[in-house]
């Protein structure tokens, strides 16, 4: 129903039948399920809870690329902070969207780019990829409308980088 970047760790909703699939999409394409993410930035994002509508679009020649573009397609992205530390801050992030690199494009483009996000702009002295986990999926089930939410333990690096700062507010 959806995919990580590379590199992003955690929960990936998978359809097995087309039914199902057609059941979790409306008729628009857009999806029926809420994904929510964890990430560890650089720098403390301003106002510390916020929402991000700035569209994206290729950052042509590139195919990878991305960029904040007038002519993109619509994204937005709601986040909170949790916690800053030490110059990096533990942000609780839920797509609206789902562009391509929408995640790791809007928080370069706030001035936090993701720990580890070579690609836009994070450093890698702290850890070896993007600080990006994708925590908890909450949706209907599609035939018995029940509701199911799912989450995904912070994988071993990114809570040894928040050790390593000292931070207090494990979400997990």
């Amino acid at each position: 129903m959806h995919r990580l970047d590379k590199d992003t760790s955690g929960l990936v909703l998978i359809a097995k039948l087309p039914q199902v699939q057609y059941l979790l999409a409306n008729r628009k394409g857009s999806k029926k399920f809420q994904r929510d993410y964890l990430a560890i930035c650089e720098g403390t994002p301003s106002p510390q809870t916020g929402s991000i509508t700035a569209p994206i679009a290729r950052a042509l020649p590139s195919i990878i690329l991305r960029k904040v573009a007038d002519e993109g397609q619509r994204a937005c992205t709601h986040y909170e902070t949790i916690e800053s530390r030490n110059g990096l801050s533990l942000i609780r992030l839920r797509l609206e969207t789902g562009r391509t690199h929408q995640i790791r494009v809007h928080m370069s483009h706030i001035g936090c780019p993701l720990a580890g996000d070579e690609l836009y702009g994070g450093q890698r002295e702290r850890i070896g990829r993007q600080a990006l986990h994708a925590y908890r999926l909450q949706f209907l089930h599609p035939l018995t409308r029940e509701a199911i939410n799912v989450t995904a333990p912070l994988p071993q690096d990114m809570k040894n980088l928040l050790q390593q700062e000292e931070f207090s507010k494990f979400p997990f």
